[in-house]
């Protein structure tokens, strides 16, 4: 899975903790290559450019990283917020505090409502409360059935499934299937 790129992520985190930053650097933008481009900063591809970002800086080209990083907040304001924020709701899920989780991550999508891991996992939530129809509208706001993984497009097929929309499952799942 060379052209993954959670792997190549993975790659380059395990370069740069081995001080292969030229390696890393190298394995981040093939990763940024490999990702889809579009008009809206997903939190994936923002990852990407946080990491590159911080490698550059470590290799001591700041111009380089500050472009970066520029990238960075002019799409998402306050993005490190978010990201703890996101965390902490994370941790909130772990520890099966739903309703904690569920504040945080509505709060994170009233400040970037394309957060797509805060939407999907809040869409977890609603469905793991049996509350079908919102875990259907975070889905629909935040899934893109051609990127997301897929323990995601498992859960959204079965809450379609508890909707009795048996189509979007066929649909959600067909590449899988083929």
């Amino acid at each position: 899975a060379s052209s993954n790129p959670d792997v190549m992520i993975l790659e380059a985190r395990i370069q740069a903790s081995e001080d292969d930053l030229e390696g890393a650097e190298k394995t981040l933008t093939a990763a940024l290559s490999t990702l889809p481009s579009s008009d809206e900063m997903t939190p994936r591809r923002a990852g990407v450019i946080s990491l590159l970002a911080e490698i550059l800086s470590k290799q001591k080209r700041s111009a380089e990283a500050l472009r970066y990083s520029r990238i960075l907040s002019d799409a998402y304001p306050g993005m490190e917020e978010l990201r703890g924020n996101y965390q902490r709701a994370f941790s909130l899920f772990k520890e099966n505090k739903f309703e904690e989780a569920e504040s945080l991550l509505n709060q994170i999508l009233e400040t970037a409502p394309g957060f797509e891991s805060a939407g999907q996992l809040l869409g977890i939530i609603n469905f793991l409360q049996g509350d079908f129809s919102e875990a259907d509208q975070n889905f629909a706001a935040t899934l893109d059935p051609e990127l997301a993984s897929d323990e995601i497009k498992q859960v959204y097929a079965l809450n379609s499934m508890r909707l009795r929309r048996p189509e979007e499952v066929v649909e959600t799942l067909k590449p899988g299937l083929e």
